[in-house]
């Protein structure tokens, strides 16, 4: 009598795996399909050449001479040492906010 809720239990469970991996299988199936039609010649997909647009206002554009050695990392701590140069710095994103982001370049 014990027996019966665990094995309803593990059917449920079992049955539920097969369901996952079956629909799993039929949308890796859509996503193949889906790459398959936009490599085909005649996919419809405009690859025309477009001119981009530069959306930058000039006053907050600032000098940018010597900061690239101002931002040059020598070495992170814990790093072995490395072949490449390595460059981090804090980019302003919104002065009145006061939000930046911090990124680290390797070159």
């Amino acid at each position: 009598m014990q027996n019966k809720p665990c094995l309803l239990l593990f059917l449920v469970l079992i049955l539920s795996c097969f369901i996952a991996q079956i629909l799993g299988n039929k949308q890796s199936q859509a996503l193949a399909r889906l790459y398959k039609s936009k490599l085909k010649e005649g996919a419809g997909i405009n690859t025309s050449q477009f001119e981009a647009i530069l959306h930058a206002n000039g006053a907050k554009i600032h000098p940018q001479e010597g900061l690239k050695e101002k931002n040059r990392i020598d070495s992170l701590p814990g790093q072995p040492h490395v072949n490449f140069s390595q460059y981090g710095g804090y980019v302003t994103v919104d002065k009145e906010a006061g939000r930046a982001l911090f990124l680290l370049l390797f070159c």
